[in-house]
């Protein structure tokens, strides 16, 4: 079901991604991710923006969620009523959350937290009592945040890049760590 409440913070919005949004999205995810650079390997860089930057995946199960600020879409992320449905392994009956982006130029405003929040609040409201996400060492302001939010590590439900992306990445396997939070 996707849930057309939007949270307003005088210029903030967000609100559902419209299908017209999603080639724009797209190209934004893969600006964020970008910025990951020298951080890993450049093949498993290129493979994790191949698929973070495949909207289409999340049809039908996941709500494609954006945040505009003075009109500008700046940032976006999924939020899965289950996070069963995301493919990689957290438990059903938990939501999920994947694929936060804020644009390298809108960064530092507060914009992946109020993704996250509006994911949290919208876990809590439709009755969760666990929301989840996985990240990586490398998204070091995302692990910062996450940890802010009272997320905490669930290691059981840890992945490699390698079995997400569906290929060898030459030695440059990612851990690719899972966070929940208890509602």
């Amino acid at each position: 079901m996707l849930d057309m409440t939007m949270l307003e913070n005088n210029t903030t919005i967000i609100r559902p991604a419209t299908g017209r949004q999603l080639p724009d999205l797209s190209v934004m995810i893969a600006r964020a991710f970008e910025t990951y650079r020298g951080a890993i390997p450049d093949r498993a860089l290129f493979e994790y923006i191949a698929v973070s930057a495949d909207l289409e995946q999340h049809k039908g199960h996941g709500d494609i969620m954006v945040l505009e600020s003075a009109g500008k879409v700046v940032g976006s992320v999924v939020y899965y009523p289950n996070a069963g449905d995301e493919g990689l392994g957290l438990p059903a009956g938990w939501a999920g959350i994947r694929t936060l982006a804020v644009h390298p130029s809108a960064r530092g405003r507060g914009f992946g937290r109020s993704l996250i929040e509006y994911c949290i609040d919208r876990a809590r409201r439709e009755g969760y009592g666990t929301i989840g996400l996985h990240t990586a060492d490398f998204m070091k302001h995302a692990v910062a945040l996450y940890q802010a939010l009272s997320f905490g590590r669930c290691p059981q439900y840890d992945l490699w890049a390698s079995d997400i992306l569906n290929t060898d990445l030459g030695g440059g396997d990612i851990l690719v760590t899972a966070f929940k939070r208890t509602l």
